[in-house]
């Protein structure tokens, strides 16, 4: 009984992780008005939408306010 349940949490954390992952890297803008257009800025590295091309000054954050 004991081993079912963990595979079941096993399961739902794989799933979990991988949906993250899948979707921080699927999240992709050409440029920062295609980022800022669709409701993304001062986007940090780690966050889903980050990436080297849109960090200007290489701070860690892209896209940043005016």
């Amino acid at each position: 009984m004991e081993e079912t349940k963990m595979k079941k949490i096993f399961v739902i954390l794989t799933l979990v992780f991988v949906s993250a992952n899948t979707f921080s890297e699927t999240l992709y803008f050409k440029n920062c008005k295609e980022a800022r257009s669709k409701g993304y800025k001062n986007i940090k590295k780690g966050e889903p939408g980050y990436a080297k091309h849109l960090d200007r000054d290489k701070d860690g954050i892209a896209c940043e306010s005016k």
